[in-house]
């Protein structure tokens, strides 16, 4: 059995970007009748094509009425060139690191509605804002922060296929000038449903409802994971030769269907610290899963409150 590990660079740190080709986007665009076909059939279109908006989509639509878009990097990385018009939310202000009673900590866990209310409120986002969230093209932190606002109750969010990298491959302009928006009126509130805790988890090991599921790679998952977890690593959600795009809606079907994960059952994505298991939390809710968490501090704060690994999940 073993008790902590630290995160191996290919797991969260590979920088890989995805999108994927939609027959309807986001605010009701429209895509090309070619890229609706390449989506595949029966299983091979996404329950909510909405999730994902294009570069190409997003060039002529900077300025629609009530548009935020929001450059989930860090500060630095966004006064070095962003999309026009973004709005800067980093990660790290929705985010902080929780002390536990022994001393061991939690890190990057998602702050409480009481203290991310603000950010989000800086940002602009009211309660009909319609947001686009985009990353360098890693994606998972660009669906990290869309899990956020998921669990937090925000509707009409969609993530950039493919990122900063698609956008300039568009030909998209980059600018340096900072935006400050007017404050907005969003008030989040929690959704129970949509997140994992520690004890959540414990309490649900081994049951036949609900399938806890590692995104890490099959070498991490060997070396020690949640014990009657399964593993799906997130690269094979992705296609590494465009940009790091999701791979066809069937495909992304298939994998799920694979491990014999229905929409019947609940499911708990976990990885390290719940950035790379976002991505698929993204995955099955763009799919149709409704019954689907992200255990938000994952390993890190499995392993911080005594939780004990064992490699293979077994």
């Amino acid at each position: 059995m073993l008790r902590k590990r630290q995160l191996s660079a290919q797991d969260e740190r590979t920088s890989v970007r995805f999108g994927v080709a939609v027959a309807t986007v986001v605010f009701g665009l429209t895509v090309a009748a070619a890229q609706a076909t390449a989506q595949g059939s029966p299983s091979g279109s996404l329950a909510h094509p909405e999730y994902l908006v294009s570069a190409e989509e997003l060039t002529g639509r900077l300025t629609s009425a009530g548009l935020v878009v929001l450059d989930a990097r860090e500060p630095d990385q966004y006064r070095a060139g962003h999309i026009p018009g973004a709005v800067n939310l980093p990660l790290s202000q929705l985010q902080h690191d929780v002390q536990l009673p022994d001393g061991e900590v939690s890190p990057a866990i998602v702050k409480p509605a009481s203290e991310i209310r603000a950010p989000l409120q800086r940002a602009g986002i009211d309660r009909d804002s319609k947001l686009v969230v985009y990353d360098d093209g890693e994606t998972y932190r660009a669906t990290r922060e869309w899990w956020m606002l998921d669990y937090y109750g925000k509707a009409h969010i969609a993530v950039l296929d493919g990122g900063l990298a698609a956008w300039k491959a568009a030909g998209g302009k980059l600018s340096r000038s900072a935006v400050h928006p007017e404050p907005g009126d969003f008030d989040p509130v929690a959704d129970p449903e949509k997140i994992a805790s520690f004890a959540y988890v414990q309490s649900h090991i081994g049951t036949k409802a609900t399938a806890v599921c590692d995104a890490l790679s099959a070498s991490s998952f060997s070396s020690g994971a949640i014990p009657g977890s399964i593993n799906l690593p997130w690269t094979e959600a992705v296609d590494t030769t465009a940009f790091g795009k999701l791979k066809s809606a069937a495909r992304l079907a298939s994998l799920l269907e694979s491990l014999h994960l229905s929409r019947d059952h609940e499911i708990i994505f976990y990885c390290q610290r719940g950035y790379v298991s976002s991505l698929e939390y993204f995955v099955a809710r763009a799919l149709g899963y409704t019954r689907v968490r992200l255990y938000d501090g994952s390993l890190s704060d499995f392993t911080a409150r005594g939780g004990k690994l064992a490699p293979g999940g077994r």
